[in-house]
Formats: C-alpha cells, sequence, structure tokens
C-alpha cells in the first residue's frame, strides 16, 4: 500500500498564506500574565521605596486578536505599547492606567521569530533594573532579554 507523506501528521507543517511556516502567536494570555505577576514581584523589590507601593494588575493590549499585524509591527520596531494597569496598594488611586512600552531584545525577537515561548525571555524579578517607572507621566517601560 502506497501512502502520500501528507498522511504522517510528524511530516505536516503549518503554513500561512504565502507558505512561510506558521508558528503559534506568542503575544498571548499566558504571557501577558506572566508578564503582569513579573512586573509586579519586581516593584516589590524596587530600591525605591515609592515604587514598592504600586503593583499590576493587568495588561490590555490593542488588537490582541489581529497576531499577523502585530507580530510584524513587534519585528520592525522591536517593541510594543500597551496599557499596564498599575494601582498603589489598594486601589487608592482612581486613576491607574499607564502606558507601557515593552521592548524587546535579542532573546525575545528571537523567540518571537521562531515562535517560541516569550515567558523565558521576561527578566529575573529578583531586581527592578529592566522596569522604568513613571510617576508624573503614568508610563512604564519595560526590557525583555
Amino acid at each position: 500500500m502506497i501512502r502520500k507523506l501528507s498522511e504522517f501528521p510528524c511530516f505536516l507543517k503549518l503554513l500561512n498564506v504565502n507558505g512561510t511556516p506558521a508558528h503559534p502567536f506568542m503575544i498571548n494570555q499566558s504571557f501577558l500574565e506572566s508578564l503582569e505577576y513579573s512586573i509586579s514581584k519586581a516593584l516589590a523589590n524596587s530600591s525605591n521605596k515609592e515604587e514598592r507601593t504600586y503593583w499590576c494588575d493587568g495588561i490590555i493590549v490593542d488588537d490582541l486578536n489581529k497576531e499577523q499585524e502585530l507580530t510584524s509591527s513587534i519585528l520592525r520596531s522591536k517593541s510594543l505599547k500597551a496599557i499596564a494597569i498599575i494601582p498603589k496598594e489598594q486601589y487608592a488611586e482612581s486613576d491607574y492606567r499607564f502606558d507601557l512600552n515593552i521592548f524587546f531584545g535579542k532573546e525575545a525577537m528571537s523567540r518571537l521569530r521562531n515562535g517560541l515561548d516569550l515567558e523565558n525571555s521576561i527578566p529575573e524579578i529578583n531586581n527592578s533594573n529592566w522596569i522604568a517607572l513613571d510617576l508624573s507621566s503614568k508610563s512604564i517601560s519595560i526590557q525583555l532579554k
């Protein structure tokens, strides 16, 4: 019996419409939740006493459902703009939405290009040198590995 190669699942490859290999979208809820947790822990470990009173309660990415456009934008700019919910203590402030700039380092860019899990590109939580919180402009910048 002759069988087609395509009948063997181990040989199947997912392809995009243009014929390039398709990878799972790595800016997903799991990554955003890990990033949220890591931001909270890094702020708690900050050397700045004021920053230690803040924590992250969520990250909002516009157009999360537009995978290809979002990925293309990140690959071009090496960054992603989002909103971080950064309350102080127990939601003591009424306005806790911060502009979030996520900068992708070499490891994160490589992982994104290859469809690998981005959670491994989040820096260690025992320090906060990868986070810049600006309370006056209500912005936060983070640098992935």
